[in-house]
């Protein structure tokens, strides 16, 4: 049988591994869901995660709505490149 403090740190070890893999399953989410990348370093050739969000700008957004204005139904032709340029 068990003392009690062998069983407080049995319970505090069983904390700290359930918090780690909630943990885990939270970044795989995050990963899994597109909000990021993975990458190559030019370097050392090591492959990673990347944290950066691929997102378009304001002023894309806004030259398209330009571009709409003056071009109308035609410049759905013209959008796709506008946005897919000026991607950051």
């Amino acid at each position: 049988m068990l003392s009690p403090t062998e069983m407080m740190l049995m319970v505090g070890q069983a904390a700290m591994v359930i918090d780690s893999l909630e943990q885990q399953e939270a970044e795989m989410k995050y990963f899994r869901y597109g909000m990021a990348k993975r990458i190559k370093c030019p370097y050392c050739e090591h492959k990673g995660q990347s944290v950066l969000e691929e997102s378009t700008p304001i002023h894309a957004w806004l030259l398209c709505f330009a571009v709409y204005i003056l071009m109308g139904i035609y410049s759905f032709v013209v959008m796709p490149c506008i946005i897919g340029l000026l991607r950051d």
